[in-house]
This record gives structure tokens, sequence and C-alpha cells, in this order.
């Protein structure tokens, strides 16, 4: 084994075993969220024709906002953070137009929060035109891995909403040594 690999295990174990615990959360319930999302997107694109559009000119707000009002798929979380106190989650979504940020991911290729009493979580997605969505989400296969990457994202972002997170409190420098940041990439 490498010797860097080798120093980089033991820093990342002294990391986790610093950030304390994982926080708790209901795993299978947010992957059955991601799942119908997923499913209820497909349904909703087909539906509306998105499939045989042939410009992406569509704002990308108003569309997911139309969604979320026809479609009777929710998108606000309920959960509770480290003290005990009830939160809620909002779950948006916004379309990144930068050419320069290449993603790895078919479908989301970001997320970020925005923490409080009334938290919310904008997911990113990947820059594609709709009836291009809408062809890869026809797939189950497309269903699947944009549920995965829903769950991938959500599990991130709402470990730092359970841990009263405030990105205002540490140093950019220090990002992966912060032990909310450890916590949250613990589940990645």
């Amino acid at each position: 084994m490498n010797p860097i690999h080798i120093v980089a295990a033991r820093v990342v174990k002294q990391y986790l075993k610093n950030a304390s615990r994982l926080l708790p959360i209901d795993e299978e319930t947010l992957k059955s969220f991601s799942s119908r999302f997923a499913n209820a997107l497909h349904k909703f694109l087909d539906i509306k024709g998105y499939r045989n559009q042939t410009t992406s000119s569509k704002d990308w707000r108003a569309f997911f906002y139309q969604f979320l009002r026809r479609s009777n798929v929710k998108n606000k979380l309920e959960m509770t953070n480290v003290k005990g106190e009830p939160i809620s989650i909002e779950i948006a979504f916004q379309r990144e137009t930068n050419p320069a940020n290449a993603s790895y991911n078919e479908f989301i290729e970001g997320a970020r929060i925005f923490t409080g009493k009334q938290s919310r979580i904008e997911l990113t997605l990947v820059e594609r035109p709709l009836p291009s969505l809408a062809e890869k989400l026809e797939k189950p296969t497309g269903r699947k891995n944009f549920a995965r990457e829903m769950f991938h994202f959500l599990s991130h972002e709402i470990t730092h909403a359970l841990d009263i997170y405030d990105p205002n409190k540490y140093d950019p420098k220090e990002y992966y040594n912060n032990p909310t940041e450890v916590k949250a990439h613990a589940r990645d």
C-alpha cells in the first residue's frame, strides 16, 4: 500500500474519532422519499409532454414549482435536530448554468443548505434539456439513479441541518477538517 494512503487513512480515522458520532437519519424514509420523487418526476414529464418538446428554454424554477403543485409528491421533510427541536427541511432545485462545473453524476451535481428552523436544501441539477431528462427517466435504471443521487446529496445536507450547521462559523481552508463536514462526509 502506498505510504500516502496509509497516512491518509490514519488522518481520516483520527478525524472520524474526533467528530464523535454519525447523526441518526432514517435512511429508509429518505430512500423512499427520493424514489417517490424520481417516479413522480418521470410521470409529470411524460404527462406534460416534455419528451417531445424541442426547446430547452423552459424556466427550471417555474417547471419544478409547477411539478410540485400538480404532482402529489411532497418537498418537505420534518425532522428533529441534535437539540431535540423539530425542524422542517424544504427540498428545492436549481439548474447550474456554468459549463465549467463538470459533474461526474448523471442527474444531480451538487447541493447546498440554508439552515434554520425552516431549512432549505437546494439540489443543483446537471444542465440538460427537459426532453433529455424525460428520456433518461423513462428507463427504470434512470429513475433508480436519480433517486440514488438525490439520497446521497440529501443525506449529506440533512446531516448539516440536524447538526445545527452554520457555514459562517468555520474557516473555508479547514473545510475537510471541520467536525461537521467530517460527519456529513462519513455518510458518503
